[in-house]
């Protein structure tokens, strides 16, 4: 639901990255990842696309690897 917010209010840029990025969370939950070694240990990893001025027009949390 997000995702479509972003895309209706977004203007889309010619160049575009695609990223991940950790959101701090400390509570249990399923998704949740564990990064020894990083600023962020424990969140949910996010993979992102945006444009060149950083507004994000899609994310999806990572959720493991597909089995």
């Amino acid at each position: 639901m997000l995702n479509k917010y972003f895309a209706q209010f977004g203007v889309f840029c010619i160049l575009l990255s695609v990223d991940k990025a950790m959101v701090s969370y400390f509570d249990r939950q399923s998704a949740m990842m564990f990064i020894r070694g990083k600023p962020i240990c424990f969140g949910y990893k996010i993979w992102m696309l945006c444009g060149n001025d950083g507004y994000p027009y899609y994310m999806s949390i990572y959720q493991g690897k597909d089995e």
